[in-house]
């Protein structure tokens, strides 16, 4: 345990994956235990309990209010913790070299914010931290490039920190019995040094 009476920054464990019981939802569930009883304020958010509808492409009608169209769903809800979260840490599975389908949803959903960012220019956010772990099962040299590239300009609408240095890359997990704990420690007291104010 990381002893420390520093006060943190509030944040959230998004846990991208399908699986509630695999190697992903594992990790989600260490890192966030670790923070917690160090007495970081995070909550854990399981992107696959949300009822998230996918972008339909309404007519630009996003482009013209700078809001979402679809309101039968629960995405308000992420976007008020997008907003006023101080850090993010993202956990991914990979499939088929790129994101689970429920994290892609949701990121293609945060287009209002894009649009009030970069075209009605009404939307300016404080500077917050983001991390990234992504598991795969495999081994190639491009693994996590799909995935790098698409978190990147999705943590830009909501000035979220982008460093390649501060994430976690693990690859050859098959099950959760493949994951070295002491390289998951080792992360999270890095994680630490970088939330504590």
């Amino acid at each position: 345990m990381i002893n420390t009476e520093h006060k943190s920054l509030n944040g959230a464990i998004f846990n991208f994956s399908p699986s509630l019981k695999g190697s992903s939802s594992f990790i989600t569930s260490y890192i966030y235990e670790q923070l917690l009883s160090n007495k970081i304020r995070v909550e854990v958010i399981n992107v696959c309990k949300f009822k998230i509808l996918p972008c339909n492409d309404c007519s630009n009608y996003c482009f013209r209010y700078g809001r979402c169209k679809i309101k039968d769903d629960e995405m308000y809800k992420i976007y008020e913790i997008l907003i006023k979260k101080e850090f993010f840490i993202f956990v991914t599975p990979v499939y088929f070299y790129h994101l689970p389908g429920y994290a892609k949803i949701m990121i293609d959903r945060c287009q209002p914010y894009w649009v009030r960012k970069y075209v009605l220019k009404i939307f300016n956010i404080d500077k917050k931290l983001g991390f990234l772990v992504c598991i795969g099962a495999t081994k190639g040299k491009r693994l996590f490039s799909g995935i790098n590239l698409t978190i990147k300009y999705f943590f830009d609408i909501f000035n979220i920190q982008f460093d390649k240095k501060n994430n976690l890359y693990l690859r050859n997990i098959e099950t959760k019995e493949d994951i070295d704990k002491k390289i998951i420690d080792g992360y999270i007291y890095n994680l630490f040094k970088l939330i504590k104010v």
